[in-house]
């Protein structure tokens, strides 16, 4: 306050000074200045608006201590962020167990990965880590400067990124609070307290871990005079909006903010969806309904590179995460190739819609997974025949379809030979031998979803005598390389590394000699795999899952004497 009363003091020059902010007791009333803070440390709480660095200082300085807000509003140009809350008691809870430092070294990690990921470029120097936790519960928010993304829409996919990353146990949003998800938001400033209201005391300073010397404008969200480059990365296109919500004082919902979320939808090509206005019971929710099934705008950016991802890549995230991709032989076609982790080389590839920037392989293949483009909760093997239309399925289906298809004409110069050696070598011209043969192999093509629970036996002293001749005629034409195997050692699918029966519709059990011991032993282990529904599937470096179990074990070919 100025002393009116020193003789060196000019009254009126005082008057004059300009203040470097102003304060409002009302969040409406601070108009579109370009900063804004909340304090909370006050009843009624004060609101702050300045347009420059002085006034910020200023805030600062005279509110020294307080629980001081960043708020965040409009859709200009800000830094990525993860705003991280983890109670002690969820901690605890989760198996294996994991320590404060795991999880902040964690979220570390997955935020600077997703850095690089839409900028190369990025610096691991600029990232800011703040840390305001108690016994109770972790607390803490991670960003940082020299880089900036274009819109709020933007930060919601970065941290949606960042989430998926991160172990299961920790994507919650009760832990990860995607609060870009509003139309305005705030964040705490650092050094600030929160105010306890029962104890009336400021506790839970906000603390910079780093950078250690790191200013208060280094964990800010917008600063002052900020040309730090704006990304535009396509990992950061918004896939899909399904809800849209705002966060005003008064909850009013009024005809420019409908026309808003118009024009984000537009601007995205997201044209199948109607847009509705809020019920009077969700106030903050705007419904769309889809009006065009099957429909995913992120394809519509460059609708092939997304369509051959999706035709060639799928992402397990149900009990063991898997990595699943499509891959072709020049022997055997088509098979399956499971991962428990992504890791590719850098294949780099040019997006002619983009102005033909060079994007990874690997980035779009995980954008897809995040939106649910090629992501599933369990896998299956569900066969079908060739002459019917595909199932429509919510789990991934590991069943290819059969190499062969309904012809209108037959090979009579490739199937007689099959024809009279089964007839008159394996069922020694016995016809109602060789029509059970031959039915029982129909129903392995035409019924391919339903199991027979039997199996055929042949035992034979003779050697060359081609008594395989027909599993391999189905195994390799009929059914395709890939659900036919075919082994001597019943360990490979009776042992605890079972994967040789994944995906399998005929086994053959080829020269399977074996002493009265190990059949007894392995009778029962046997029977189950022939009758039973499931399958546990034990791959090496991979979690046990469960399969729908259509196999097929149609041979036991004993060349020599059971003992």
């Amino acid at each position: 306050m100025v002393d009116i009363l020193d003789e060196d003091v000019d009254l009126f020059d005082s008057l004059d000074t300009e203040v470097p902010y102003h304060c409002e007791t009302n969040l409406g009333a601070i108009g579109e200045n370009l900063y804004k803070f909340r304090d909370d440390s006050v009843r009624p709480r004060r609101f702050f608006r300045t347009d420059d660095e002085d006034g910020i200082n200023a805030i600062f300085t005279d509110h020294d201590g307080h629980l001081l807000h960043e708020i965040i509003d409009g859709d200009e140009p800000l830094r990525p962020f993860i705003d991280f809350d983890l109670l002690q008691k969820t901690l605890d809870a989760i198996n294996p167990k994991l320590t404060r430092n795991n999880v902040a070294n964690n979220l570390y990690q997955v935020f600077s990965e997703t850095c690089k990921e839409v900028f190369p470029k990025w610096d691991k120097n600029t990232l800011t880590f703040t840390n305001s936790s108690d016994a109770k519960k972790m607390s803490l928010h991670v960003a940082t400067f020299r880089m900036r993304l274009k819109n709020i829409s933007q930060i919601a996919v970065f941290t949606e990124l960042v989430c998926r990353k991160l172990p299961e146990e920790l994507q919650s949003k009760t832990i990860i609070d995607n609060i870009t998800n509003k139309r305005s938001f705030s964040l705490r400033m650092l050094r600030s307290p929160k105010y306890n209201e029962e104890t009336k005391k400021h506790v839970r300073v906000k603390k910079g871990i780093f950078p250690k010397d790191g200013t208060v404008y280094d964990f800010m969200l917008r600063t002052p005079n900020d040309k730090s480059q704006i990304i535009d990365s396509p990992l950061l296109v918004v896939p899909e909006i399904k809800t849209a919500s705002h966060d005003s004082e008064n909850n009013e919902i009024t005809q420019a903010e409908f026309a808003e979320l118009e024009k984000l939808l537009k601007e995205n090509n997201i044209d199948k969806y109607n847009l509705s206005y809020p019920s009077d019971n969700k106030p903050d929710i705007f419904p769309l309904t889809c009006i065009s099934p099957s429909h995913y705008p992120l394809c519509d950016q460059d609708h092939n590179i997304y369509k051959a991802i999706q035709a060639t890549v799928a992402f397990i995230q149900g009990g063991s995460k898997l990595w699943i991709f499509k891959r072709r032989s020049a022997e055997d076609g088509h098979y399956f190739e499971m991962v428990a982790k992504l890791d590719l080389e850098d294949f780099m590839i040019k997006i002619h819609e983009l102005g033909g920037e060079t994007v990874k392989i690997k980035l779009l293949i995980r954008q897809s997974a995040t939106t649910g483009l090629i992501k599933y909760d369990e896998i299956n093997f569900l066969p079908y025949s060739s002459n019917v239309v595909p199932p429509k399925n919510e789990f991934f289906n590991l069943f290819l379809g059969f190499l062969a298809k309904p012809a209108t004409e037959i090979n009579r110069d490739i199937i007689e030979p099959i024809l009279w050696h089964v007839k008159n070598v394996i069922c020694s011209g016995d016809e109602r031998l060789n029509e059970y043969i031959w039915n029982w192999w129909a129903f392995l093509v035409q019924k391919p979803n339903n199991k027979s629970c039997l199996i055929l036996v042949l035992k034979s002293a003779l050697q060359q005598c081609r008594k395989n001749i027909i599993t391999d005629f189905f195994g390799d034409k009929v059914l395709g390389p890939h659900f036919y195997f075919a082994i001597s050692d019943l360990g490979k699918i009776l042992g605890k590394f079972n994967s040789p029966l994944q995906g399998r519709k005929l086994i053959t059990l080829n020269e399977t000699g074996m002493s009265s011991d190990d059949w007894h032993r392995l009778n029962l282990c046997l029977k189950d795999l022939i009758t039973t529904g499931k399958v546990n599937i034990e791959r090496k470096s991979l979690k046990l899952y469960e399969l729908q179990s259509e196999l097929y074990v149609p041979m036991l070919l004993f060349w020599e004497k059971i003992s």
